[in-house]
């Protein structure tokens, strides 16, 4: 089990977390050599980021599908992109903080989804993390945000003397 500032892991997702941790300690080994930069997708930054964007009272990950996808979840939030759900059908929602809601999971380790919208963009995007066999395959796209308008003619129906 590792605790920290991870929340509290076990089983499979200790080994994505720990591998992740190496990477950032790996970064900052090569970036000590480097100017120092802001880099919003440096693997240290993330793994900051990562625990405040879990639900307050759901700060465990219980899979390595679920730190995949949470860390994806990260860097997409790092990039400003907004949640606006966590499944293919729900209505938009908007979530200024990006916490992922307590559902987030549901569907793990299976299956994940997560839409975004971009203030740069009128697209949505949307992101499947997917579990295969042994593997773990991460899809995503970006959609035209279609509105449907429908337009009525009224027709009057009486005398136009």
């Amino acid at each position: 089990m590792l605790q920290g500032v991870y929340g509290q892991l076990e089983g499979p997702a200790v080994w994505t977390c720990l591998f992740l941790k190496t990477l950032a300690l790996m970064q900052m080994s090569h970036q000590s050599r480097l100017p120092m930069t802001n880099d919003i997708l440096d693997p240290a930054a993330l793994l900051s980021l990562l625990p405040t964007l879990l639900p307050p009272s759901r700060k465990h990950l219980t899979s390595p599908q679920d730190a995949i996808a949470a860390i994806l979840h990260t860097i997409f939030s790092s990039l400003a992109f907004r949640l606006i759900g966590v499944d293919d059908t729900s209505i938009a929602t908007n979530n200024s903080t990006n916490i992922l809601p307590e559902e987030w999971n549901t569907a793990g380790p299976s299956h994940y989804t997560f839409r975004y919208r971009h203030d740069q963009s009128s697209l949505e995007f949307v992101l499947n993390v997917s579990k295969l066999g042994r593997r773990t395959l991460i899809n995503a796209i970006a959609n035209e945000v279609c509105v449907h308008v429908q337009y009525c003619q009224i027709a009057y129906y009486g005398n136009t003397e």
